[in-house]
């Protein structure tokens, strides 16, 4: 005949004790493993690319106060366009216009050579070699 223990319930208490995971549970582990480490490489990507664009409106920002904060201190700019230039012979001045609204952009007073030119150009159209000379 088996010999039966005889327990007597004499309360509760914590107690440890080593489990040996199955075969299936470390296989389960292995993938949340892999899962998780593709979840953070594909979170990282996601966040350097955010990282970047944001770094980005940042700078373009940045540049546009720096540009605006120079401009409020200087009160003035310097602006290059294409211009036509005219020779105004009766004030004696070289003058450039906007080439769209003929609004003008500025004057000076014409060199030596320029206040030639007319001359120069009705000979040399009128093919007479002999007044170039």
């Amino acid at each position: 005949m088996k010999k039966t223990h005889d327990l007597h319930h004499i309360g509760e208490d914590l107690y440890s004790w080593i489990h040996r995971f199955t075969r299936e549970e470390l296989e389960d582990f292995a993938a949340e493993m892999a899962n998780g480490a593709k979840e953070i490489a594909d979170l990282e990507h996601a966040k350097k690319i955010s990282a970047d664009d944001f770094k980005q409106r940042i700078d373009a920002k940045e540049l546009q106060v720096r540009v605006a904060a120079r401009k409020y201190r200087d009160k003035e700019e310097t602006c290059t366009e294409l211009c036509s230039k005219c020779a105004d012979y009766n004030s004696g001045e070289i003058v450039w216009k906007d080439r769209n609204t003929c609004e003008e952009r500025g004057r000076r007073i014409m060199t030596e050579k320029e206040r030639q030119l007319p001359l120069l150009t009705q000979a040399q159209e009128s093919g007479d070699a002999e007044a170039v000379q």
